[in-house]
This record gives structure tokens, C-alpha cells and sequence, in this order.
């Protein structure tokens, strides 16, 4: 696949640029006017990352004068005339660009078959102007599961950088920070993942978990009762609610919540 692209002269002024692109599959034509450089530049870039193609280069053959006696791109000022534009360009090569939701893809692929090495690897090839929320958190899961949770940690920043309001990299850190025992920190990050999800039982469950740790009951109690409500069939949920009822001294609600236990355990 490559483009050419002629500037057209009006009015002995070169007013118009014609993008003449060419593919495996087929060619077309984009004009664009001269004062719609940036567009034409956002044009080539969109053009760059959307064709589905393995590999990609673009061949762009001497971006000429946007109007007479002036050349981009060119160290002396030369008046172009149309002839003279045909019969002397030049190429300039732009490197290979990537497919970056392939391979973002590809390495949930990998990780989902438990391959982090390759996983990590194909993100790590993604240019970093192009990675989004969810590279930073699949590199961040892989750290874990590598038990760098520094680097880890360094990740979910990144994420949160892009995404101030994605839960899933609050939810992460607090998972990080509940793994080092610092419960305060944790339910910290468990409430902003909330704010940002407020359906993601696993959020309250952990809090919970984490109040119980502080031997405050009757909050855990809570934010068990609160992942309930969002999803009742986890049996770790009741298992959890029935030892912080036994410790509020309430046995019947207790031994309700470990019927249930087991009979999600048994089916």
C-alpha cells in the first residue's frame, strides 16, 4: 500500500492537494485544500492504524507546496510547477506501524492460556503513545502473577494516568495494598473503585474483608450484604457474613448464611 500526494495549482497558486492512494485491493483519491494541512496529516495517521493489515507501510512520494514559491518540508524555496512536481519526487519511508489492538488481543490471548512471557511481550512492543487503560492493567496482572507488585503498582498509575475513573486499576491497588496487610490503604482504593462501579461486587466483598480484618464488624457486615445484593452466588460472600455474624453474636443469622454457603458449595 502506498499514497502519493500532488499539490494543484489555481490561479498559478498551488491551492489543492490530491492524496492519490493505492492498496493490494483497490485505489481512490482524497483532495484536500490548502489550508487543510492538519487535516490531511490526521487524515494519513487514521489511515496508517485503520486498514486492517498486518504490517503497513506508507509511502508518501515529496509533500510539495501549499502555495507558489513555498515547498514543505524543504530546505531552499523553489517555484513549483506541476511538470517539475511529476518529474522529480522523492520518496520518504514511514517505519512500519503495528496493528496495537492486535496485539493487545493477541496477548490476552496468551494470557488466558497462562503465557504472561508472551503476553508481556507483545505489549511491550505497543508505542507507549499508544497504550490504553487496559495494556497498563493486563501488564499490571501479569506483574502480580510474577509477584512484582512494585512494578505492578507502577502500571496501574499509568492506567489511572489515562483513565482517572477506571475501576478495575483502583480495585487492582487494592488488592496490592490489602496483600501487604495496610487494610486502610486498601478500602481506600476499594471505595474510589466503587464510586467508579458501583455494580462490582468483588469492590465491597474486599472492603469487607478488610473491616473484618480491623475487627470492625458491623461495616464488614455491610459491605458483605452490599456484594450480596450485586451478586448472590458467590459462596465465599456467605461464608465471610456468617463469621462476622457469629462475631456480632447474632448465631441464627450466622447459621442462615452457612446454609447458604453450602449449598452453593454442594450444587
Amino acid at each position: 500500500m502506498f499514497a502519493i500526494l500532488y499539490s494543484l495549482p489555481y490561479n498559478n497558486e498551488y491551492n489543492s492537494l490530491l492524496l492519490f492512494i493505492y492498496t493490494s485491493d483497490h485505489s481512490y483519491i482524497k483532495t484536500f485544500k490548502k489550508n487543510e494541512f492538519q487535516k490531511l496529516l490526521f487524515y494519513l495517521q487514521k489511515l496508517i492504524y485503520n486498514i486492517v493489515m498486518k504490517k503497513i507501510v506508507l509511502l508518501v512520494l515529496l509533500i510539495l507546496s501549499l502555495e507558489s514559491g513555498t515547498q514543505v518540508f524543504a530546505k531552499s524555496k523553489i517555484p513549483w510547477n506541476i511538470n517539475f512536481i511529476k518529474n522529480n519526487t522523492q520518496s520518504v519511508i514511514i517505519p512500519e506501524v503495528e496493528n496495537a489492538e492486535k496485539w493487545h488481543e493477541e496477548a490476552i490471548a496468551f494470557y488466558n492460556t497462562n503465557d504472561i512471557d508472551n503476553a508481556y511481550a507483545l505489549l511491550k512492543k505497543i508505542p507507549k503513545n499508544q497504550l490504553k487503560d487496559m495494556d497498563y492493567l493486563l501488564m499490571a496482572n501479569i506483574m502480580q502473577d510474577k509477584n512484582k507488585l512494585d512494578e505492578a503498582e507502577i502500571y496501574l498509575q499509568k492506567a489511572l494516568e489515562i483513565n482517572p475513573k477506571f475501576y478495575k486499576a483502583y480495585y487492582n491497588l487494592g488488592n496490592i495494598a490489602a496483600g501487604y496487610g495496610k487494610n486502610d490503604t486498601a478500602i481506600k482504593y476499594y471505595k474510589k473503585a466503587i464510586k467508579y462501579n458501583k455494580n462490582f461486587a468483588y469492590s465491597y466483598y474486599n472492603a469487607g474483608i478488610c473491616y473484618a480484618r480491623k475487627q470492625e464488624f458491623k461495616t464488614a457486615k455491610s459491605y458483605f450484604n452490599r456484594a450480596i445484593l450485586r451478586k448472590n452466588n458467590d459462596a465465599d460472600f456467605y461464608y465471610n457474613l456468617a463469621y462476622v455474624y457469629k462475631k456480632l453474636g447474632n448465631t441464627k443469622n450466622a447459621e442462615k448464611s452457612l446454609t447458604i454457603y453450602n449449598n452453593l458449595i454442594n450444587r
